[in-house]
């Protein structure tokens, strides 16, 4: 199962009961701790997913809204090769005919560069290199 997927399934069943505990969602994803643990931690920070420990019950739920966004998987995914050939292609377009894009695009780019990661600086050096 790739990460997609165990974002969706995680997703489906803290939806699906009250807690559910560590060891349910491991044997269902079949992932190890650490894996599961990473995939919790993207949810909580790059979706803002309101996931929370329950101690009384061992396990996880989904707790109140989070400030900030609302929280929402994606309905299109794209990996990392997608999202550089796109901001290279926004990029393009940008060089090409300056103001074209800039009423539509400037949220869509930031919202590019959370998904690449914060310490993710590769998108800059495109941006740098890309010359018409």
């Amino acid at each position: 199962m790739d990460r997609t997927e165990r974002f969706y399934k995680i997703d489906q069943l803290l939806k699906d009961s009250k807690v559910v505990s560590f060891a349910r969602l491991r044997d269902s994803l079949g992932v190890s701790r650490a894996t599961l643990k990473r995939d919790l931690v993207y949810m909580r920070d790059r979706f803002n997913a309101p996931i929370e420990y329950v101690r009384a019950g061992n396990g996880y739920r989904f707790g109140k809204p989070r400030a900030g966004p609302r929280y929402e998987l994606p309905g299109l995914w794209f990996n990392a090769t997608e999202i550089y050939a796109l901001l290279t292609t926004l990029q393009l377009l940008s060089n090409l005919q300056p103001g074209l894009l800039d009423g539509q695009v400037p949220a869509l780019v930031e919202r590019l560069h959370a998904i690449l990661g914060r310490g993710d600086r590769s998108w800059q050096e495109i941006q740098k290199r890309i010359r018409i």
